[in-house]
Parts: C-alpha cells; structure tokens; sequence
C-alpha cells in the first residue's frame, strides 16, 4: 500500500512594525458632586477653591482646576508697588520678577468693587508670573492649563442655556461681573465661558486666549474659538516699547490656574 505524505512548509515572516495604538477614550468627568479643596494663600485672607478632576490633566494625573477666573484680590497684589518689605517676603514676592505698574489703571471701579472682578488686561507673561508667584507661596505647582486640557473641560459637559452659565454680549451690559455669580456646570466650574476669556498653554511659550468673553456673541460661546497672542492685543498701549505685562487692547483678556495632583 503506497503512502501519500503531503509536506507543508510554513514560512515565518516577520515585522518590525510599531504595535498599533487603540484610539484614546474620551475624558469622561466623575459623577457625583465635584470634589472641592481649598488653598489658603499665605499673607492674605483669600483661600482658592479647586475642583478636583479625576485623570482630566495631560499627564492622566488628577487635575486641580481653579472654580473661577483669577480676580483682583490677588492678582493685584502681584503687580502692585505699595507693599511693604515685611509682607513682601511673607507673601513670596520677593522671589519673583513682577509686572510693570500699569500705565492706566485696569480695574475699571466705576464697575463697582474690584477684588471680586475677574483680573483682566492681562498678558500670557503676567497670567504664567502671577501663578508661578502663587506655587511658590501655596507650596503647589500652580500653573495654567494647557490647550488640550482646557478643550477636554470644555466639552466634557453642556451649557444650555448659555446665559445661565456665561456673561456674554446679551446680558453682560458691555462689563466684566462679579466671578462665580451665574451658575456653576456640570464640572463645578464658574465661567468657563465668557466674563473673561483665559489664557491657556498651546505649545512651549506659546499662549492663546480661549472661551468668549462679555464682549462677546453667545454663538462664540464654544470650545473651538482660539485668539492668537498678537500685536493687536495691545492697540492703545502708549508706551515704547509696549508693556510684555498688559494687553491694553483686551480688557477681556484673563486666566485661571490649575495644578495636577
């Protein structure tokens, strides 16, 4: 009896192809009610009040985001001259490069009461000093946020109405108001659109201004609008050079910090 004996040859071929990436899952915030820590700053009587977000920095790290825009109370202190040397050391800044005097005053107090404005006029070099200032005296590492994650905040929940949520053009009177006096979102966050815009981290140096503004139209209400850092932010500056510190022709021009934990 004759035997039939198939031979299979089984070739190996190799690769040395990069593995494949699975596509990342969008941020999704906690349930729940948000997650509120206080930072007490040295020196003064303000505490900062911080929404912690789980795995929402770059890194997937914890993000401590500041519950609204950084106003007067403190971002005064950063600039001003009439601070005495004792309390200069107590306060941290005496270790710190600080802000020109501004040669008008930005605080607007026909407004009403500055402190608890949002601070504004301000230039991406002032927002990064003013929380750099404020790591070294909180013992955090207070910054601004980048790009990517201010994006992932705001399209993690909606605002709709946006009025209920954002001083804009339509019910703004053409002025900044008072931070955290609409109504917090779904985050826990106060203005994250609109009273001022905020100055956040595109890549290295480079800063752009995201969220309206009371300046403006509910429909640049979103997560898209970006203002470059440009010469025109500082139309009406008199002086010359112009300041690095202010942006005379963005009133709106504000910022919030954050730090990962």
């Amino acid at each position: 009896m004759m035997r039939h004996v198939l031979v299979v040859a089984v070739s190996v071929w190799s690769c040395s192809c990069s593995a494949v990436r699975a596509p990342e899952a969008p941020w999704r915030p906690p349930e729940g009610e948000p997650i509120i820590e206080r930072v007490a700053v040295p020196g003064t009587t303000v505490e900062l009040e911080f929404v912690r977000l789980r795995g929402a920095a770059d890194s997937g790290r914890d993000l401590c985001v500041a519950r609204t825009e950084m106003t007067w109370a403190l971002a005064e202190l950063f600039h001003t001259s009439h601070i005495k040397p004792e309390r200069m050391k107590k306060l941290r800044l005496d270790a710190v490069t600080r802000p020109t005097v501004p040669y008008v005053s930005p605080l607007h107090d026909t407004w009403g009461p500055s402190a608890t404005r949002p601070a504004m006029y301000i230039s991406s070099k002032h927002a990064k000093g003013c929380a750099h200032w404020l790591s070294l005296a909180c013992e955090r590492p207070l910054r601004l946020p980048t790009e990517s994650e201010w994006d992932r905040l705001c399209t993690a929940v909606p605002r709709v109405p946006i009025g209920r949520y954002a001083w804009t053009a339509a019910n703004a009177g053409e002025r900044a108001h008072d931070a955290g006096t609409l109504d917090a979102d779904g985050l826990g966050l106060f203005d994250l659109q609109g009273n001022v815009s905020e100055w956040v981290v595109r890549s290295g140096d480079v800063c752009v201004l995201k969220g309206a503004s009371y300046a403006d139209a509910d429909a640049d209400a979103n997560c898209v609008r970006a203002i470059e850092d440009t010469a025109a932010l500082s139309d009406g500056d008199p002086q010359d050079p112009k300041s690095q510190w202010w942006r005379v022709g963005a009133p709106w021009a504000g910022f919030r910090v954050v730090f990962e934990d």
